[in-house]
C-alpha cells in the first residue's frame, strides 16, 4: 500500500506493507497536516508514517474519527481520565513516532473510534482533533 513518510530524499509516497494486528481496519478518508508533522519533516524525523489527525471508513461503510492517543487504561493517570498522560508501556500517539494514517489503510484500537453522524463528512471530520486541542480549556 502507499503511505507518506519522511525519507533521506525528503517527504515521499512510498510502498509499505499493509498494517496488521488486532483492532479496527479503516480505509483512510482524510488526514490533516499538523504543525507537528511539518516540524518533524523540517528536522528530518523519519521511521514512521505521519498522520495523527484523521478519519476513516470500515468495511461496513461506517465513518469514524480516530482519537490518536494509545493508552493502557490501568495506570493512575488512565484511571483518573488523563489517558494522554498514560505511563504504561506502549502508550503514545498514532502518527507520532509510530505509524499513523497518511496511508491508504490503518489498523487502530477499537477504543480510539468515534462514529461520525451522517451529516458530518468524513473529509471534514479530520479537523476534530486540532479543534479539540484549540478548544481545550484546563480546569481552573
Amino acid at each position: 500500500m502507499r503511505a507518506v513518510m519522511n525519507t533521506d530524499d525528503g517527504i515521499r509516497v512510498v510502498n509499505v506493507d499493509e498494517p496488521d494486528g488486532a483492532g479496527a481496519r479503516l480505509s483512510v478518508a482524510a488526514v490533516g497536516i499538523c504543525g507537528t508533522d511539518v516540524g518533524f519533516a523540517a528536522t528530518g524525523v523519519t521511521g514512521f508514517i505521519y498522520g495523527h489527525e484523521f478519519t476513516g471508513v470500515d468495511d461496513h461503510g461506517t465513518a469514524y474519527f480516530v482519537e490518536p492517543t494509545i493508552y493502557g487504561g490501568q495506570c493512575e493517570e488512565c484511571r483518573t481520565g488523563n489517558t494522554q498522560r498514560c505511563t504504561e508501556p506502549g502508550h503514545g500517539t498514532l502518527g507520532i513516532f509510530r505509524d499513523g494514517a497518511m496511508a491508504e489503510t490503518v489498523v487502530v484500537p477499537e477504543y480510539t473510534l468515534l462514529s461520525l453522524p451522517a451529516q458530518l463528512d468524513a473529509r471534514d471530520a479530520c479537523l476534530i482533533e486540532p479543534a479539540s486541542v484549540a478548544w481545550h480549556e484546563p480546569d481552573r
